[in-house]
């Protein structure tokens, strides 16, 4: 550890803070202690006293909290500019994560009495440390992973062929609509000091001048993107070291194996990083949809997948988004039939070119994200709805019911006709569903395997449908837990959420109010057959299932309010749950709730990010 200089704190105050009192500048001066930790070395332990807070000036902090069963949880991450330890510092109390060095890191360390004295002379000190530190808490108490968004960011080529300054330009291009964005690559570096030293010796006379320019663009932007080389080359290892995340480029062509050059930033490697990894696959334009991706997921652990078409200037634009935090994610929730409000709420989006960025849904809505993720228009959704759940005949082959009321074979088919034999990862858009874990009593998250037993799953209605089986667990319909999804959604993709809820199916669970005991099957049945009688109202058992499931389609906790753009909940009343034959008017109401949200500027600001509260 050692002290700093009066520029050096003059530049951390510019950084941080704007401006400070000079006398408070003075201060910093004489007791901020410089501390560099290396990959994996520990800054302090769950349980430590907190005797001081720490500065990241460069590098990347990483936050795991141990749970109360004992398990680990990562909390997030820390950047360049923010402050760790503040609160334990504040409050007095012992350390509640570990922290760790994600790559090379330098940090300023300030004890806590001189924390304190700061504060005294200058309250404005402590208003940047709160505004994080509300932020992260804000995502602990939604259950949320605290974002940081990546200041640096490594783009590794995994072929020699891949088309990396072209993809890079339009990634910046996409990303300067929200931030403040620099590429740079060897020939830059060269053309700033001289031919050739890029690729120099990590030792060589113009490495710590490197690292001090690339430091100083660091500051000046929100984002730098590193172009590395296809190959381990001292410019790659430089462009590893420094990333706060790693997003490796392919051809979806290619062969899936792990290359050597990923292995560089292993806990045992040359340039040890823990920096997230993110895979991007570069498909032909007219590419039909993806295949084979999981062979590359089975090689090497990924944090997030893109798929890219060439020329398809939305989905760069999909990946910038989801980079920064500033994803556009679309949940829906079950609703049965209903689920066709959803397809009439989208078409209103996509007209108005509302950016989907993400999806996920439960029962119903999951099976429309699914298409949608799989880039089927509006009209092909309704047809592949139709298709698996009346043409199919589903609901006119009632079984004996040792398992459930209705078969799913058929149902099976129709999804298999639509979205063939494609996984989950094989979709263009991230997409994910819910189903409820009987075995287990907890939610399933399902983002990989084959996507029709993935809809199987999540729309499987206890006691109507039969259940799906994965690995010896039971797995039902989603809504049973959670009808609309939106925690998951905002844990893999930061950033905000537009939810379609279609799910309250009370207003379709009526009874003659005459009754207080269902009549029995058998006079039921008799009254059916009797010309001259008048149907006794009562709810029928698919009615009564569906109901039952989608009791927990009200959002739950106001928190997640916050990070909505916009709430869909028309009112359905008088629109069956269960005509599967008669979408139009379910598609009408969709349509025109969309279309009244976009007429209102609900999305104004997702749609121009650079207008006032613009994302």
């Amino acid at each position: 550890m050692s002290t700093i200089t009066s520029a050096e704190v003059e530049h951390f105050v510019d950084t941080v803070f704007g401006s400070l009192d000079e006398a408070v500048q003075e201060l910093l001066e004489r007791r901020l202690i410089r501390k560099v930790l290396g990959h994996g070395d520990v800054l302090w332990r769950a349980g430590d006293e907190a005797d001081h807070l720490a500065f990241v000036v460069h590098g990347r902090l990483r936050v795991e909290v141990l749970e109360a069963d004992g398990d680990r949880r990562d909390a997030g991450e820390i950047g360049r500019g923010q402050a760790i330890g503040v609160a334990e510092v504040v409050g007095r109390r012992a350390r509640v994560g570990t922290v760790t060095a994600m790559r090379e890191s330098e940090l300023l360390l300030l004890s806590g009495a001189d924390f304190e004295a700061i504060i005294d002379q200058a309250p404005a000190f402590v208003v940047p440390m709160m505004r994080s530190l509300a932020t992260r808490l804000g995502a602990a108490l939604r259950g949320e992973q605290g974002f940081s968004a990546p200041e640096t960011v490594a783009i590794l080529p995994l072929e020699r062929d891949v088309p990396l300054q072209g993809l890079v330009e339009a990634l910046a291009r996409h990303l300067q609509r929200h931030v403040s964005v620099h590429a740079v690559d060897a020939f830059r570096v060269d053309n700033h000091f001289r031919p050739g030293c890029a690729r120099d010796r990590e030792d060589g006379p113009d490495s710590e001048a490197i690292d001090r320019w690339l430091d100083d663009l660091d500051d000046s932007h929100d984002v730098d993107l590193y172009l590395a080389d296809p190959d381990d080359t001292p410019w790659t290892r430089r462009c590893l070291r420094r990333a706060d995340r790693i997003i490796l480029v392919a051809s979806a062509t290619a062969d899936p194996h792990l290359r050597p050059i990923e292995r560089l930033t292993d806990a045992d490697g040359p340039v040890p990083n823990s920096a997230h990894r993110e895979l991007l696959l570069l498909h032909a334009e007219g590419a039909a949809n993806p295949r084979g991706t999981a062979q590359w997921l089975a090689h090497r652990p990924v944090a997030r997948l893109h798929h890219v078409r060439h020329g398809r200037d939305g989905d760069l634009a999909r990946v910038a988004r989801r980079l920064i935090g500033r994803c556009v994610g679309l949940v829906l929730s079950g609703g049965a039939a209903r689920g066709m409000v959803h397809i009439g709420v989208i078409r209103a989006l996509l007209e108005a070119g509302v950016p989907i960025d993400a999806v996920g849904g439960a029962s119903a809505g999951g099976g429309v994200g699914v298409l949608l993720a799989a880039d089927l228009s509006p009209d092909d959704m309704v047809a592949g709805i139709t298709d698996a759940w009346l043409r199919s005949g589903v609901f006119s082959r009632p079984k004996i019911p040792l398992v459930s009321i209705l078969e799913s074979d058929k149902v099976r088919d129709g999804m298999i006709r639509w979205l063939g034999e494609r996984n989950m990862e094989d979709l263009w858009r991230d997409c994910y569903v819910v189903a409820t874990n009987l075995t287990r009593a907890r939610l399933e998250v399902i983002d990989r395997g084959p996507a029709w037993h993935a809809l199987l799953a999540t729309s499987a209605i206890p006691g109507l449908l039969p259940p799906a089986l994965r690995g010896g667990d039971v797995l039902v319909d989603g809504g049973v837990l959670d009808n609309l999804p939106i925690a998951e959604m905002l844990r893999r993709n930061p950033g905000k959420v537009i939810a379609s809820d279609v799910g309250d199916a009370s207003d379709t669970v009526r009874a003659d109010p005459n009754l207080e005991v269902c009549p029995s099957n058998a006079s039921l049945l008799l009254e059916r057959l009797n010309p001259f009688d008048t149907d006794t109202i009562v709810p029928w058992i698919g009615t009564t299932l569906f109901a039952t499931v989608t009791c927990a389609s009200r959002i739950r906790d106001p928190e997640l309010m916050d990070d909505l753009i916009h709430y869909f909940r028309p009112d359905l009343t008088g629109l069956p749950a269960l005509a599967f034959d008669d979408p139009d008017p379910l598609l009408a109401a969709g349509y025109q709730a969309g279309i009244a949200a976009v007429e209102a500027g609900a999305f104004a600001s997702v749609l121009d990010p650079k207008a006032p509260g613009g994302r």
